[in-house]
């Protein structure tokens, strides 16, 4: 997963927004064609003062504009610190 998505992940924390063909077709495998929009996720633990990635929560729409990062990631943000932290 890192090679497709950890650039993704490493530029803002949770992802909102359209993904690229590639990284669809990863995460939502079948259900790809019919994601127009999506929420990212990432679930990290901190060891050694360094970023470990442990997996992502992947949330897809079928609608273009569900989720993008202008209306807010607040919640989002809360629960990936929250799914990270269990």
């Amino acid at each position: 997963a890192e090679p497709i998505i950890k650039e993704m992940l490493a530029q803002s924390g949770c992802y909102c927004g359209v993904l690229s063909v590639v990284e669809s077709e990863f995460l939502f495998q079948s259900q790809s064609d019919s994601v127009m929009s999506s929420a990212i996720m990432p679930l990290v633990s901190f060891e050694g003062g360094q970023v470990v990635y442990h997996g992502v929560l992947a949330l897809g729409s079928n609608r273009l504009n569900h989720f993008d990062k202008e209306k807010g990631s607040l919640f989002l943000d809360y629960l990936s610190d929250l799914l990270s932290a269990l």
